[in-house]
């Protein structure tokens, strides 16, 4: 069977190889993946984050997981800690809202877990045991990674009195 990786870093890529090459599913290594870049890609994907995956297994119809942030039901009047910072991609300028009135429930662990739940075949464990190991041990940020925190910079270094 032959599989097509994609990764903004070589670790994740090694992570996608490793579980394919154990007997894991597309399922699988995206899982084991998407927890590897918590360390590896760590602008891209986060515990703290929130997600989308479109899903096809086989022989079934495609299947849009949606495990975006939850915010809060009844929200407050008044946020006195939301504000926008504006990131220049060189071409584009967008702009981020930061502060605690951004601040929501995330998503992504529930919704990788509910993938695996479905289409997993590996036991969830083995998926997170090379983000474990990552965090462990470091990464070395590649030049896209080191290039991405520099655009998201403003954000990191934003402080409010």
């Amino acid at each position: 069977m032959q599989h097509a990786i994609s990764a903004g870093h070589e670790k994740t890529l090694e992570v996608a190889k490793l579980i394919l090459e154990n007997g894991g599913n597309a399922f699988d290594a995206a899982i084991a993946c998407h927890f590897a870049m918590f360390i590896t890609e760590p602008c891209m994907a986060s515990a703290g984050g929130a997600g989308f995956a479109l899903a096809k297994p086989k022989n079934q119809a495609p299947l849009f997981f949606d495990f975006f942030c939850q915010t809060p039901q009844h929200k407050h009047k008044r946020t006195t800690d939301f504000f926008e910072v504006i990131v220049d991609f060189g071409s584009e300028k967008e702009g981020f809202h930061i502060g605690l009135g951004s601040a929501a429930v995330p998503g992504t662990i529930a919704g990788l877990f509910e993938i695996h739940r479905r289409y997993g075949t590996m036991p969830m464990k083995d998926l997170v045991s090379p983000a474990i190991a990552f965090a462990n041990e470091g990464v070395l940020l590649n030049t896209f990674q080191a290039y991405d925190l520099q655009l998201l910079k403003p954000i990191f270094i934003t402080t409010r009195r």
